[in-house]
This record gives C-alpha cells, sequence and structure tokens, in this order.
C-alpha cells in the first residue's frame, strides 16, 4: 500500500512539475514577443517622427488643382460668385489628447442643421368620427 501511495505521489509530483514548466514556457514565450513588439514600436514611430520633421520642412505650397478644388467647394457652400483672396495652412496639434477631440466632436456636431423627420398626416377628428368638433 505505501508502495501505491508513493507512486501515486511520485506521478503527481512528476505531473506538477511537467505543467509549471510549461506555464513558464509559455510565459517567456509572450514576454519576447511583447519585448519584440516594443522594439519595433519604438522602431515605428521614430520613422514617422522623422517623416512629420521631413513634411515640416518641405514647402507648403498649393498646386493649381488643389486650389480650383477649395475655390468649388467655397463657391458651392457660399453659393455664388466669390473671390479667394488667401489660402494657410492649419497645423494640427495633437496634444490635447480624447478630451479636445471630443469637444471639438461636440462643438461642430452643434453647428449641423438637424432635419425634422416627415410628420405622418394628422387625422383630425378620426377618433370622433368626422372633423374637429364634429359630433355624429
Amino acid at each position: 500500500m505505501t508502495e501505491g501511495v508513493l507512486h501515486n505521489l511520485l506521478e503527481g509530483l512528476l505531473l506538477s512539475g511537467v505543467g509549471m514548466v510549461i506555464v513558464f514556457a509559455v510565459l517567456a514565450l509572450l514576454t519576447g514577443i511583447i519585448a519584440a513588439v516594443r522594439r519595433l514600436d519604438g522602431r515605428w514611430q521614430e520613422r514617422e517622427r522623422d517623416a512629420e520633421a521631413g513634411a515640416l520642412q518641405r514647402d507648403a505650397g498649393i498646386d493649381s488643382i488643389t486650389l480650383i478644388l477649395i475655390a468649388a467647394a467655397a463657391a458651392t457652400v457660399i453659393g455664388g460668385r466669390h473671390h479667394v483672396r488667401r489660402i494657410r495652412r492649419v497645423r494640427a496639434v495633437h496634444d490635447g489628447g480624447s478630451w479636445s477631440e471630443q469637444g471639438r466632436i461636440v462643438l461642430q456636431g452643434s453647428h449641423a442643421i438637424a432635419r425634422r423627420p416627415a410628420r405622418p398626416e394628422r387625422a383630425r377628428g378620426r377618433w370622433f368620427g368626422g372633423r374637429r368638433g364634429e359630433r355624429r
């Protein structure tokens, strides 16, 4: 009997040891994957910063096709003749985070013209069998 108990105890310890080795191996693998992704993300962010710095140093001129499209959009909005005097680029600053974005969305959404849904025909006095105020 003691031999069977000892055998079961050793088998249980072996199974526990193998399970712990598998768990720690998977954790080490996940740690390696996370570290690799972090390094790649750092490289991508560095490339984006370099590209943004290069874009800011380039000439901010507007080509003729873009100018024509802006003038056409202005004519559509204004609804008549106009003269474009100046076009300037507004650079986006992303230092406010999601709070400022949400504020801009709310502000710009408040300027939208809401369309009223189509109202169904009013049933004038149908509850009383005819026109309003008329009795049967």
